[in-house]
């Protein structure tokens, strides 16, 4: 790991920047999420951060598509484990039609977060975050490491709900 640490430094000090984008990972161009990757010092230790994250919108999206998803598997509990491109139309309609109504209930709420898994033995740390944020540009990416490395992070509390669905990749 201390090999791939130093790359990652490495490629930061070359592009003069606080992390980089996980090669592994596609781009979102539309910037709603982002999976980087950087160094960061705990207890004199070094370790290497791996980070998803994502903007209060896609968050909330996701929150309310999991919400559809358990109460359809209540209806259909043959559907657990199977991806939605699996799904029968009918199934399909059930779940925008269930999302529909979460959405119009308002019944899902989102907040800022940082969720850290810090694996001492191999010197890693796997991050999932959620910023209210429009866009994930390289700015507030880069503030967000900043803020992450410093221990100053500040977490807004506000709950948040969306009253528009994003719309759908076609």
């Amino acid at each position: 790991m201390k090999e791939y640490i130093e790359k990652i430094r490495t490629e930061c000090a070359k592009i003069k920047k606080t992390f980089v984008f996980n090669p592994e990972e596609d781009k979102d161009e539309e910037l709603q999420t982002a999976s980087i990757l950087f160094v960061t010092k705990k207890n004199n230790k070094e370790y290497l951060v791996d980070a998803f994250v994502m903007t209060s919108h896609f968050q909330y999206h996701m929150e309310v598509m999991d919400e559809a998803e358990a109460q359809l598997v209540k209806k259909y509990p043959k559907l657990v484990g199977k991806d939605y491109l699996d799904f029968s139309e009918e199934q399909q309609d059930a779940l925008d039609n269930l999302m529909d109504e979460i959405y119009e209930n308002d019944s899902v709420h989102v907040q800022e977060f940082v969720s850290e898994e810090i694996d001492e033995k191999e010197v890693f740390i796997e991050l999932e975050v959620g910023l209210n944020r429009e866009e994930l540009t390289e700015e507030v990416l880069a503030k967000f490491v900043n803020d992450y490395n410093n221990n100053t992070i500040k977490l807004d509390d506000t709950a948040l709900s969306f009253t528009e669905e994003m719309e759908d990749e076609d």
